[in-house]
């Protein structure tokens, strides 16, 4: 029977895999292993069928498993980060992802801006911070983990890592967070 077992175990894992968008080979921990034990169920309920102890039909617990494999996956992917290495790695994605959307100072913005920047910095709009970085967390972790990674540069306020725009770049002095553009850049 671990003979049969294993191949099966392997072939269901790796359709889990394919089925997540990862290729049989990923390593980065947890997903093989929970994917691993989500085959082993379905491999159980498999058997279990095919052995008339279970009312259902052959292939059916694979699907419901790949299918719960999805589901944790991407909820396991959308998670908030947790460390200053992850955070900057959010950010540094959804700014390369939106670089169209940051104007140069002095310029008027699209509606659709989310923020700018110039040789320096990038001034990120507080409404694209709170969405977009730290969504599905606390904006103020959000801020501790950026400038824990040394890629938020503090306002000049006492209690608030905000900026206020100079004139030049917004005649409206618009509070914005200032990030290090050449840390994000060139790493």
């Amino acid at each position: 029977m671990k003979e049969t077992l294993r191949p099966m175990i392997t072939r269901l894992r790796t359709l889990m895999l394919a089925a997540v968008g990862l290729p049989p080979n990923a390593s980065e921990d947890p997903v093989p292993r929970v994917l691993s034990r989500l085959a082993l169920i379905a491999v159980a309920g498999e058997i279990g069928s095919r052995l008339g102890i279970l009312p259902w039909r052959r292939g059916r617990a694979t699907g419901a498993l790949v299918e719960i494999a999805g589901i944790w996956h991407r909820a396991y992917a959308a998670r908030p980060p947790s460390t200053a290495e992850a955070m900057a790695e959010r950010l540094t994605g959804y700014l390369r992802s939106n670089r169209h959307r940051l104007f140069s100072p002095g310029t008027e913005p699209d509606p659709d801006a989310i923020g700018w920047c110039d040789t320096r910095w990038i001034y990120l709009g507080i409404n694209a911070f709170r969405t977009e970085i730290a969504s599905g967390m606390p904006a103020g972790l959000a801020v501790k983990l950026l400038n824990d990674a040394g890629l938020l540069v503090p306002g000049g306020e006492q209690r608030s890592f905000q900026y206020r725009l100079p004139r030049h770049v917004d005649p409206d002095r618009a509070r914005v967070y200032r990030l290090d553009r050449q840390r994000i850049e060139g790493g």
